[in-house]
């Protein structure tokens, strides 16, 4: 009898041929079976899963994702399933991961669900925030999708959920121009409002809703729907979240000290999430204070603690806050401490070569200068050039 496979892959798919084949090259060498169900491609999708080694069946799409992924759930066999979409990735150190979580599974212990965080990218690797997303678990009929989109697992089981953050997915189907040339906004926001009208007091389509607005750029409808969200709280994580969307919404409409106050009460309940001090520390620079901006960044530049673990995140967050800080302090005179700083971000060259002419570091000025990316723009190769007219300077004198 054939050993029963370890890992099943299980995907949908709808015309991913651009994306199928770095996803599969991800999971070589890890997976022991893939399962692909196709929801209507008029490409080489099915073609290609084939020729990877996958079991391929049709299914016919019923604006409901959920339908879809338990299709694939009921075609696997394997002992853990593991969910990715064609156009994710695993990062190098997944793997590894999720061998060490499966290996310490209890198949004994009570049902449990891991959830990696997703890391959203656009076509050029800049970040665009990320999530901590149900993709792996011990294979149970008990535990499917529920949901047109932004799909839940195991609702109504209280399964145990493990927030993996050191197994990391990339996405890059949030980039905006596949964004818009696939229609995935208005796809999502009928599905999310269909959801909406079946249950209109399940604070999550709020959120989801007021996501959509938020990317869209209507920021006063958004941020009415994560007041809401916040007002009702009974959604620890995404209240959470919220507080950060509704802080960025208040700072794209003008309203900076709102925009404040609400950084302070987010971070009263979150105290360890940098994401929301980063937000608020752009709020108080802008409103002057930078007392308080300097003591919010660098509560920015640390790792999220505690809750803010659970909410939105993004990953890029502490070296944009140490980007920012480095550049309050060398404002303030106090080079030292902002050369510390500006050395955590990759975008701090400029900055940290002018931190170090004020120290009379020129050595260390030319080393900043030398870190300066090949594809800086044209502004900050003038400012470069700016600065080693200053530094020839100094050194003459």
């Amino acid at each position: 009898m054939r050993p029963r496979p370890q890992l099943s892959l299980c995907m949908i798919v709808r015309d991913e041929a651009r994306h199928l084949p770095g996803c599969l090259a991800s999971v070589a060498g890890l997976v022991d079976e893939i399962i692909v169900v196709d929801t209507g491609s008029v490409d080489e999708t099915p073609a290609l899963a084939r020729a990877a080694g996958a079991i391929v069946s049709s299914f016919p799409w019923r604006d409901d994702f959920s339908a879809a992924r338990n299709a694939s759930l009921a075609a696997a066999s394997g002992v853990f399933v593991l969910i990715l979409d064609a156009d994710e990735r695993l990062e190098p150190s997944a793997a590894a991961v999720i061998r060490a979580l499966i290996a310490q599974d209890d198949p004994r212990g009570p049902l449990t669900i891991y959830l990696p965080l997703i890391r959203n990218v656009d076509q050029r690797g800049a970040p665009l925030g990320a999530d901590h997303m149900p993709r792996l678990w011990r294979a149970d009929p008990r535990l499917r999708f529920s949901g047109r989109v932004h799909e839940r697992v195991g609702v109504g089981l209280n399964p145990k959920q493990v927030f993996a953050s050191t197994l990391q997915i990339l996405h890059l189907g949030y980039d905006p121009e596949w964004v818009e040339a696939r229609g995935k906004r208005a796809r999502n926001l009928r599905l999310i409002e269909a959801e909406r009208a079946a249950d209109p007091s399940a604070p999550i389509w709020w959120y989801y809703l007021a996501r959509e607005r938020y990317a869209a750029g209507e920021d006063a409808a958004a941020l009415e729907g994560f007041c809401a969200v916040i007002a009702d709280g009974r959604l620890i994580n995404f209240t959470t979240s919220a507080r950060l969307f509704a802080v960025e919404c208040l700072r794209a409409l003008g309203r900076d000290e709102e925009a404040l106050v609400e950084a302070r009460a987010g971070l009263e309940a979150a105290p360890g999430y940098s994401e929301l001090a980063f937000v608020g520390g752009q709020a108080a620079l802008a409103l002057g204070r930078a007392a308080e901006a300097e003591a919010l960044l660098r509560r920015a530049t640390r790792p999220p603690e505690g809750i803010a673990c659970l909410a939105f995140r993004a990953p890029d967050v502490p070296t944009r806050a140490a980007l920012a800080l480095g550049r309050l302090l060398l404002d303030q005179g106090r080079a030292a401490e902002a050369l510390a700083y500006l050395r955590l971000s990759p975008d701090g060259a400029l900055d940290a070569a002018q931190a170090c002419i004020q120290l009379n570091d020129a050595r260390g000025a030319l080393d900043a200068l030398r870190g300066l990316p090949k594809d800086a723009s044209p502004e900050a190769l003038e400012v470069a050039r700016a600065l080693l007219a200053a530094l020839r300077r100094h050194l003459s004198s």
